[in-house]
């Protein structure tokens, strides 16, 4: 895993260190860093944790170090505010809507565009 290494070094810990904090040897590590061994899950939470990323970056499948607790809890500040802003309740929305609105995204349709659609409906049904 090469991103262990870097996580590592910029923590400033040796691999001894860290492999004691992890519960293993000094080797088990090393083979981590060099990709000599891939970590079981169990593993992998514990070095995300350590190292506070999330497991999709150790993994290299995102750049992005916040875990997903950390990402989670501010979009959900985001969506808090949101949902507090408008008057109506995304509860009350109907499966139907949803499912439009996520053929909409899926056919990368513009939000103006859509509320273009909508008013000249209003207008015909004047």
């Amino acid at each position: 895993m090469k991103r262990l290494r870097e996580l590592r070094e910029e923590k400033r810990l040796y691999q001894k260190e860290v492999a004691k904090a992890l519960g293993i040897s000094r080797q088990a590590y090393n083979r981590y860093e060099l990709g000599r061994r891939n970590p079981d899950n169990t593993m992998l939470i514990e070095l995300a944790t350590l190292f506070n990323v999330s497991i999709d970056y150790l993994l290299g499948y995102t750049n992005i170090k916040k875990p997903a607790d950390n990402y989670l809890h501010e979009e959900s500040k985001v969506y808090d505010s949101y949902t507090m802003a408008t008057s109506h309740s995304l509860v009350n929305v109907s499966e139907e809507y949803l499912q439009l609105a996520r053929e909409i995204q899926d056919a990368n349709i513009k939000p103006e565009d859509i509320r273009t659609i909508i008013d000249i409906l209003k207008r015909q049904n004047r």
